[in-house]
């Protein structure tokens, strides 16, 4: 599958004295920031970074890597426009929004887990269990805006009307904007 870039930029900083295991190292903390396009799949933002010793010695000096969010944002708070719309589309529309919106929300066929306690998950009371805060991240709403969405859902009010209601493309794509900014035309 062919990869088509079409902006990105990376910021590279070398941290004196990072705890990475049980003593402290020199290390490099790069990000990079992409909007790409795999094959005939729509283009989507990502970013990424990785974590890498620069003492010589060290045979593999990768400590970290993939989308280590919070780990870059400590370094770059300005980047936060990339890390909201991390695997979205170019309008700011999260991946498979609609779809993966009902399974958070529990009206999927499938219900979410707590991921080994690390979501919080509730049951209504129809017995089917869904992720409000999962949810809410997931849309980039807040929670209670995401208990409004789920309620909607179950009602079997369109997905369009709840995104108009919303006002989820217009926040979706400042969102998107905003990101754009952070990246240079390849």
């Amino acid at each position: 599958m062919s990869e088509s870039l079409i902006a990105a930029n990376s910021w590279s900083r070398v941290l004196p004295g990072r705890f990475y295991g049980y003593e402290k190292r020199r290390v490099r903390l790069t990000a990079k920031g992409e909007l790409v396009k795999l094959g005939d799949q729509l283009p989507y933002y990502s970013l990424t970074g990785d974590v890498q010793i620069l003492d010589r010695r060290y045979r593999d000096p990768f400590i970290m890597g993939g989308c280590i969010h919070e780990e870059i944002l400590k370094y770059w708070p300005e980047l936060a426009p990339l890390v909201r719309v991390h695997l979205s589309g170019p309008d700011g529309v999260p991946m498979h929004a609609e779809a993966n919106a009902r399974y958070w929300a529990g009206l999927a066929n499938y219900q979410p887990d707590d991921n080994y306690g690390r979501r919080v998950l509730e049951t209504d009371n129809q017995g089917r269990t869904w992720a409000p805060d999962t949810l809410a991240d997931h849309l980039r709403i807040s929670v209670r805006e995401a208990r409004e969405a789920r309620e909607a859902m179950a009602r079997g009010i369109s997905w369009r009307q709840i995104l108009e209601t919303l006002k989820l493309p217009e926040r979706w794509s400042s969102e998107a904007g905003a990101a754009r900014k952070l990246l240079r035309d390849v």
